[in-house]
């Protein structure tokens, strides 16, 4: 029996005192959904077989909007369900193929869910070209088998493979450690760039309903063994959808391209998972895609924010960064209190060029009293 009306928006209501943006509340708990159901619904398409994995990875620059407090929300309450393999160390392409066919012997199929709180703690850099993303990429599709052969490791063997993660980084750190991601090619247009930068509110003690987390572990564990087989479209959801697929238009912005090319698929995917969070039968309503594609366009009209942050300039950091400096000094600062904050990142004359383009670009003001410079931002300053 179903112990929750509606898993996402009893997820939503377990987590809606956090400080973390709901943004990232809604796709963590569509990622551990997605975990949930694992490899046992889909839809067939004609063209392809289409699983409801997803790659999701929360970005946001400050501590502010607590992305990795979200993040975790989501692991305990997958953790206790215990209806998937969770990957939660430093990852390396062996230990990801290891791990697949490790599940696969446990339980006859290749579910795992990646997941880190801190994605440079997790990846390193040199693996990622060492293979990770390039497992990771030949295995979005979810196919029946796979067999990788290494000289170190042998022959792993993947059965009925799927992958869904939970990463939570900053833009640096992510466009580092995954170079497509400043394109919008490659390997990028799989992933979910979940990006905000505004936190609900400061909140230190927050009492969690531990009653309403119980229902979520055991709605999740009802959700593993009750629903299983192919999803079809009601005849309205076609006719919709079919509509909707012809009047998509690729963007502005070529950087979303990739993900353009892959939205009605993302569409699909998250349609079955909005379905399976309140009902057990496997028809796609028009309803459901609906409101899939409210929460798609929603997280879409954030990601040109992480895509021109992972690609900024080195100094654009250094302004973000002074001006978030200003504001916790009030709006003003002296250029001897600025070097200090900056100790390590920015010598003299590198602080200098960075406030002269601040002020040339009307963010402050900068004020000359004899031997004492002093900058005034003129949005806090006032």
């Amino acid at each position: 029996m179903r112990q929750c009306t509606n898993w996402l928006i009893d997820y939503l209501t377990y987590t809606e005192k956090l400080e973390s943006p709901e943004l990232f509340h809604v796709w963590t708990a569509l990622s551990i959904l997605s975990a949930g159901i694992g490899r046992n619904t889909s839809l067939d398409c004609g063209w392809g077989i289409i699983f409801p994995n997803l790659y999701t990875i929360l970005v946001a620059k400050s501590t502010k909007c607590r992305k990795s407090a979200a993040a975790d929300m989501g692991y305990e309450i997958l953790k206790d369900a215990d209806v998937i393999t969770i990957t939660a160390e430093r990852i390396t392409n062996a230990s990801l193929w290891k791990a697949l066919g490790d599940a696969a012997t446990a339980t006859g199929k290749s579910e795992i869910f990646v997941f880190s709180d801190e994605l440079s703690l997790f990846l390193s850099k040199e693996e990622t070209h060492k293979g990770v993303m390039a497992t990771l990429t030949r295995l979005y599709g979810c196919p029946d088998y796979v067999k990788n052969e290494t000289k170190k490791s042998g022959v792993d063997h993947v059965t009925d493979a799927f992958i869904t993660t939970l990463l939570a980084t900053t833009p640096t750190d992510l466009t580092e450690l995954i170079p497509d991601v400043a394109t919008g090619k490659g390997f990028t247009p799989r992933l979910v760039l979940v990006c905000n930068e505004t936190p609900r509110g400061k909140r230190l003690f927050v009492p969690m309903d531990l009653e309403l987390k119980v229902r979520l572990v055991e709605d999740l564990k009802y959700i593993k063994k009750n629903i299983i087989g192919s999803f079809i479209l009601s005849p309205e959801a076609n006719q919709w959808v079919e509509k909707w697929y012809e009047k998509l238009k690729y963007p502005e912005d070529e950087m979303l391209d990739g993900f353009y090319g892959r939205k009605h698929t993302l569409l699909f995917k998250v349609g079955m998972l909005v379905s399976i969070s309140y009902k057990d039968g496997l028809v796609l309503e028009e309803s459901d895609l609906q409101k899939a594609l409210a929460l798609i366009d929603q997280m879409e009209s954030f990601m040109p924010t992480a895509y021109n942050a992972v690609g900024e300039d080195p100094q654009t950091r250094h302004q973000d960064r002074i001006l978030r400096q200003l504001e916790r000094r009030k709006g003003v600062a002296t250029k001897s209190q600025l070097l200090h904050d900056n100790w390590g990142k920015l010598p003299a004359k590198a602080l200098e060029e960075v406030m002269y383009h601040l002020q040339q670009s009307g963010e402050l003001d900068i004020i000359l009293s004899g031997r004492t410079t002093t900058y005034k931002s003129r949005k806090e300053g006032k």
